[in-house]
């Protein structure tokens, strides 16, 4: 567990009492002055059976007082931010109240920390698993969190670095995070309940961009056509030194301190501009791999990891060591057995991953 002692004596209010709100009440215990709420009493009688002494919050409904003079609020996010605001959010900005993440207190109590974070619709959990997984095969000490159902603040505090998986509910919280490397694997209909329209989801998912730092790197797959549209990239487009991913941009990232020499006729200096890299399912010819990953799409979260890692310093056989390897989540196109000429794959989720199916 992470302990914040950077917001030592300030007055934060946690909103939402499930995994993010009891891990973010645990680091703070002690050291902030906290009110916390969570409108479901189940929610509210399990946040009791912890071990937080009750003398080191206050739970107080969000119609007192107490709420409207809070440095700033920790909001959990499943909590409805858009299209039917949860009261919570018209408060804050009625008491002008900043709403943030519990993954910016992460960031803002270590600062100088690596940070790798994987956003998309679909893949993200077997991306960041396999980052991280590549990592600590090649002796890196990160941990992993985020979406992918642990907490960040429940993570360990004596690691180099953190591979974070981001939902879209996650990044419109997040306001102060800086990521070394950022992933976005591919953006497709997805949680229109929670957005206005298919292009806000759009520019939800895109954000991650616009963390990126500006010695740093971001990936994006060229091959899903909402990313590569540029239409959809402007937002963040002047912020990047644009190319597309090779083994040579690779080798110099990791080799120099700075990304200051000329790739394809392009000049590329990370320190002053952070740099897009475009890659597609289709690594090199002499990486050979034999990974139980499934299906076509998984090409794409495999060079994903692999481009991830390469920029990370990482060994090119030691990754491809790590990814064969690799053992697949579980529920995620996971072979199931095989029965004459029928293959049983399990797949969850969405109706759309049954698309997978069709091209494994």
């Amino acid at each position: 567990m992470i302990r914040l002692y950077s917001q030592k004596n300030k007055k934060i209010g946690v909103f939402g009492l499930s995994r993010t709100g009891l891990a973010v009440c645990k680091s703070l215990a002690g050291l902030a002055d906290l009110i916390v709420y969570d409108d479901s009493p189940d929610s509210r009688n399990s946040f009791y059976k912890h071990n937080i002494s009750s003398k080191d919050y206050k739970m107080i409904n969000i119609d007192q007082p107490e709420w409207q003079v809070c440095d700033f609020i920790i909001l959990s996010p499943g909590i409805p931010y858009y299209t039917t605001p949860h009261p919570i959010i018209k408060h804050a900005q009625k008491y002008n109240i900043p709403i943030k993440s519990d993954i910016d207190l992460l960031y803002n109590e270590y600062p100088n920390r690596k940070y790798i974070g994987i956003t998309g619709t679909n893949g993200k959990s077997t991306t960041s698993t396999l980052i991280h997984h590549i990592l600590t095969f090649t002796n890196g000490k990160f941990d992993l969190g985020g979406n992918i159902g642990k907490a960040v603040l429940s993570l360990r505090d004596n690691v180099e670095g953190y591979v974070l998986e981001l939902s879209s509910f996650q990044l419109d919280l997040i306001t102060d995070l800086k990521l070394d490397v950022a992933v976005l694997l591919n953006i497709t209909a997805d949680h229109i309940d929670r957005y206005y329209s298919f292009d806000q989801y759009i520019l939800s998912k895109q954000k991650i961009l616009s963390l990126v730092t500006k010695n740093g790197c971001a990936l994006i797959n060229k091959e899903c056509s909402i990313i590569s549209n540029t239409n959809y990239n402007i937002l963040y487009a002047s912020k990047f030194r644009n190319t597309t991913c090779s083994l040579e941009l690779i080798k110099k990232a990791i080799n120099t301190d700075e990304l200051n020499k000329s790739i394809a006729d392009e000049s590329i200096n990370c320190q002053s501009q952070p740099t897009l890299v475009k890659f597609s399912s289709h690594l090199p010819q002499h990486i050979n791999f034999t990974s139980l990953l499934l299906g076509k799409h998984n090409n794409q979260n495999i060079a994903a990891a692999f481009y991830a890692c390469k920029i990370l310093g990482r060994n090119e056989c030691d990754i491809t060591s790590a990814i064969n390897q690799f053992q697949p989540l579980p529920h995620r196109m996971q072979y199931i057995g095989k029965k004459t000429t029928y293959i049983f794959i399990m797949i969850v989720r969405q109706p759309m991953q049954m698309l997978l199916v069709k091209h494994y």
